[in-house]
């Protein structure tokens, strides 16, 4: 009875109904089994309440010991036990069944008996629980006086045998009891009839009718086992269990009553016969209903296997099963083989296997061979193709298994074959795929790491051999002759001569141009021959091709730009070997490569771009050098020779001619700042600035140029902000190219700069510059290429006004590298408006290295204070040489001259200068090989060394500082600046020699 479902007071009173129960049927059976002690004696014969006490607390659960501990209390008060004597074996009496129960839901005990394992399980567990109660309740009778110890073993044996008979007698009627097995003896009432009328016959005769000695009596009792044995099988354990139950009583009743077989003189020996005659009773009813239903079970799971086994044999229609007779023979035939393999079992059944193989396998013998494989080792296996019985052919796998009777003899075979031929397919064309998929993988890393062209292509041809398992593949370009011919450029694979024993065209007018390659090349889209020996496009190659084993093609366009450059063209030795999911896999494939190729020429071309740049960059550094070398002595001498005083009119030419090289100056750096700003070369400074000061020293020079025109400067400004970082000398330059242009074109009026902030953040500000004139004016149609290099709103004003139209251009550029743009507004005689934007940062201005340079009067103070201290002048051009002795001949200044870098470093092993001037293109060893040769020399790490060269790129005054120089003057050099430095160096390198001599 489950419980599950019940109201919790329901399921109360349910259980107290069943401990109520177990008190009742303990109590009942324990007082009727002191009823029949022994003859002459107290022994109780069987003690079955511990059954009940074990059956309830196994099905009904530990729930249940109130209830057998109750009824065992109750029975010990009957007979007159003191109170302390009979709860003392009480307890006992409980723990022995607890302890059974528990251990037998260990075990996994069937209450069913339908197993050996739950009748040993049940044997053990008796014998092991009851030594509990026998213990218990044998020392309570030694603690009450009521047994010695000489008679402990008698009376512990006794009430242990006792205990556990009842067990064995009792727990296989009330284990198994249900309805329905109860329901099934219903349905046996006449044979269970016949049968305990049988038995009441047999136990009247050995229990109760007398024989006078018990020799006869004794024998007659084991009679009864028989009966016992053909109850277990026929009926099952329960009635088993009652007829035990039912003749162990008798048998009890009459040896306590002085009768039948086991009264015996000694009692001792009529207890021991008696126990025995019902262990051995039920035990054998037990194994035998045991082993009857493990035996059912066996058989029901056999023919509940052979029926499903037939069942799915006969209705199984995907599969052919058949079975076979030791020469390989048809034996049986089911559904599944007619509708695989075409034959009805009428006209198979005899027939040897050998039908369902090819040709090809039968000639081999392959049959026979399986059939011994599988009677060797018992099983064969094989995929493989079969033939049907109208001669199509599919691909089947197919297990052959032998057959053998018990004693190992071949009985046959039975052979289970499937048709796989779609997986076939389906594996084949995966396969393809993923060689397909394999080798666009290959192809798109071939791709990341190309170097050229020519190397991509061939590469890709070999892949296609190696990775996609092609016969072969070519590349070809269209050529523009007349017969309009293709040329291979790249191959791989088993070629043989093939290209160059046919003839290819992509001309849609001739034969030759209809093959894959050609379409592809004409149509710029693929061309797929799956049969070279139908196709009638093929007929020009079609020898060829077969003798090379070619037997399917294709050719795919590679398109760059809308335009068809090349094809390739793949060749297998299979026909229909182009299936559409391959097809538009090498489709995407040859699309990549495009791509590819294309990103290569693109990559070409920037090189030669960027070659072509740096070629302009070295030209342009080399011409300047060249150029600045001459007009370092040019400057220098109208300098020198102004100096000395001249004539009017000599002064006069003096100014022309500086007036010419400045021009030229001016040329030169703004060539070389656009190149360098398009080459990206021209790196901005960032240190501090002030915006007024910038504008002021604009304002400054223009003033002259403003002031002989008659035009007057303005400068506005709104509240600008301080602390900025940028490039003031770019800033300038910027500022100059749109002030000197204003100056340029205006005659009469006003020029305004101004400056105010158009953005702000806290780490940067965007400002806005512009320059307004009064001047002529530009028309809007040239706007738009205003500031291109080398343009001018019209060519008529270069040969007016002059310029090389570089000014624009450049600050266009600069204000770009600024994070600014750049405009203009203008109106034809009535004046221009040119502005830019830059953006500087906020911050701290760079605390620089160099010393701070007075400009006036430097060459003064260098007469006055330095004089007599040691200067190198490293230069190899003799010109060079005069002019910056000359320069420095006035200042009492020790020149010494080093004409290369090998002279200048031994000269400054050998002396310790106060400074050296360093060129930096010289013979034998350049200025900055020399500079850091010179810095290795002890005691020479600090000495002042100054560039003073014609190279006059930023990257060259990074260099010449890298190299461990310390300032950087480009030629030609402008004499007031080239004095400040040299005074603002020597006194530095002043104070440096007292401070470690000093130290």
């Amino acid at each position: 009875m489950t419980l599950a479902g019940l109201p919790s007071s329901r399921v109360a009173l349910v259980r107290f109904a069943q401990v109520l129960t177990v008190t009742a049927g303990y109590f009942i059976t324990g007082w009727l089994g002191l009823k029949l002690p022994y003859f002459g004696s107290h022994i109780n014969l069987i003690w079955l309440p511990t059954g009940i006490a074990v059956a309830a607390l196994t099905r009904w659960g530990v729930g249940m010991w109130p209830g057998v501990a109750l009824g065992a209390l109750l029975v010990n008060l009957t007979i007159g036990s003191s109170l302390l004597l009979a709860v003392g074996t009480s307890i006992g009496n409980t723990l022995a069944p607890l302890m059974t129960a528990y251990w037998l839901r260990r075990v996994g005990f069937d209450w069913a008996f339908r197993r050996q394992v739950d009748v040993v399980s049940f044997i053990v567990a008796s014998a092991a629980g009851m030594l509990i109660s026998a213990t218990g309740g044998v020392l309570n009778l030694y603690l009450a006086n009521l047994v010695t110890a000489e008679g402990l073993g008698v009376a512990w044996l006794t009430w242990w045998i006792g205990d556990a008979v009842g067990l064995l007698l009792a727990g296989p009627l009330l284990l198994p009891l249900t309805r329905r097995g109860l329901a099934q003896l219903g349905g046996k009432k006449r044979s269970l009839a016949a049968w305990f009328l049988v038995a009441g016959a047999i136990a009247w005769l050995v229990f109760i009718m007398r024989y006078g000695e018990a020799g006869l009596r004794l024998p007659l009792a084991f009679l009864t086992l028989p009966l016992f044995a053909w109850a277990a099988l026929h009926f099952g354990v329960i009635a088993a269990a009652v007829a035990c139950l039912g003749v162990a009583m008798v048998a009890a009743w009459s040896a306590a009553s002085g009768l039948g077989a086991f009264h015996q003189h000694d009692q001792q020996l009529g207890l021991i016969l008696l126990w025995s005659y019902i262990a051995t009773t039920q035990l054998t009813g037990l194994s035998l209903s045991a082993l009857k239903a493990e035996r059912e079970h066996a058989e029901e799971i056999l023919f509940r296997s052979e029926e499903r086994l037939r069942m799915m044999t006969a209705s199984v229609k995907d599969y052919s099963i058949i079975m076979l007779d030791p020469d390989g023979r048809v034996a049986s035939w089911n559904e599944g083989s007619r509708r695989l393999k075409g034959y009805s079992e009428a006209e198979i059944l005899g027939q040897p296997i050998d039908l369902f193989y090819t040709a090809e396998d039968r000639a081999s013998g392959k049959p026979a061979s399986l059939l011994k494989r599988a009677a060797d080792t018992g099983r064969a296996e094989e995929e493989n193709w079969r033939v049907r019985k109208d001669g199509t052919r599919f691909f089947a796998d197919a297990i052959l298994t032998a057959l053998h009777d018990p004693s190992g003899a071949l009985i046959g075979f039975s052979k289970v074959t499937r048709d796989i031929t779609e997986r076939r397919t389906a594996e084949l064309e995966m396969r393809r795929l993923n060689r397909s998929l394999r080798l666009l993988s290959d192809c798109n890393l071939l791709l990341l790491q190309a170097a050229d062209e020519a190397t991509l292509l061939n590469d890709i041809c070999r892949l296609m051999v190696e990775s996609g398992e092609y016969v072969m593949a070519w590349v070809g370009v269209p050529e523009d002759d007349a017969q309009k011919s293709v040329r291979p450029v790249a191959v791989a694979g088993d070629e043989n001569g093939y290209l160059k024993s046919v003839s290819i065209s992509w001309d849609g007018d001739s034969p030759l141009g209809h093959g894959p390659t050609g379409t592809a090349l004409r149509t710029g889209k693929p061309y797929v021959n799956q049969n070279a020996e139908s196709n009638p496009r093929l007929s020009p190659w079609r020898d060829a091709v077969l003798k090379r084993g070619y037997r399917s093609s294709i050719g795919l366009p590679f398109v760059c730009e809308g335009q068809v450059i090349g094809a390739i063209t793949i060749y297998s030795c299979l026909p229909d070997a182009f299936e559409e999911d391959e097809v538009r896999l090498l489709e995407e494939l040859v699309q990549n490569l495009s791509f590819g190729i294309q990103m290569l020429r693109t990559r070409q071309e920037r090189d030669s771009a960027r070659a072509a740049t740096e070629a302009k960059s070295v030209f342009l550094a080399n011409m300047s050098h060249e150029i600045r070398t001459p007009l370092n002595a040019i400057l220098g001498m109208v300098h020198l020779l102004a100096r000395e005083g001249v004539t009017d009119r000599q002064a006069e030419r003096l100014s022309t001619i500086r007036s010419s090289a400045d021009h030229l100056l001016s040329v030169i750096n703004d060539i070389l700042d656009l190149s360098k700003i398009e080459a990206g070369k021209l790196l901005l400074e960032k240190t501090e600035l002030v915006v007024e000061a910038q504008l002021a020293n604009v304002l400054s020079i223009l003033s002259p140029r403003a002031q002989a025109k008659g035009l007057q400067l303005r400068v506005e400004t709104e509240d600008l902000p301080r602390n900025l970082l940028g490039d003031p000398i770019r800033l300038t330059q910027a500022l100059l190219n749109y002030a000197n242009n204003a100056v340029k074109f205006t005659d009469r009026g006003s020029i305004t700069l101004r400056a105010r902030v158009q953005e702000s953040s806290d780490v940067s500000v965007l400002l806005r510059f512009e320059v307004e004139d009064t001047g002529i004016g530009i028309d809007q149609a040239a706007l738009q290429r205003l500031f291109e290099a080398f343009e001018q709103a019209d060519t008529s004003t270069t040969r007016e006004y002059g310029g090389t139209g570089l000014g624009l251009a450049i600050t266009k550029r600069l204000a770009a590298l600024m994070g600014g743009e750049v405009g203009l507004s203008s109106t034809p005689g009535v004046g221009s408006t040119f502005w830019f934007t830059a953006r500087l940062e906020r911050g701290a201005p760079d605390k620089l290295g160099t010393p701070a340079i007075d400009t006036r009067n430097a060459e003064a103070l260098l007469a006055e204070t330095c004089r007599g201290k040691a200067i190198l002048l490293v230069e190899d051009e003799p010109i060079n040489q005069i002019v910056a002795q000359e320069l420095l001949s006035d200042t009492g200044l020790v020149i010494d001259t080093a004409e290369n870098g090998l002279q200048a470093v031994e000269m400054a092993r050998a002396k310790r200068y106060d400074l050296i001037l360093m060129d930096m293109q010289m013979p034998k060893l350049d200025g900055i090989s020399a500079t850091r040769q010179i810095r290795q020399i002890p005691g020479r790490e600090a000495m002042p060394i100054i560039a003073m060269t014609a190279n006059a790129f930023s990257e060259d005054r990074v260099r010449c500082l890298e190299a461990g120089m310390n300032d950087f003057l480009s030629k030609p050099v402008v004499p007031d600046k080239f004095y400040s430095t040299l005074y603002a160096w020597l006194q530095r390198s002043a104070m440096d020699l007292e401070k470690s001599n000093l130290t």
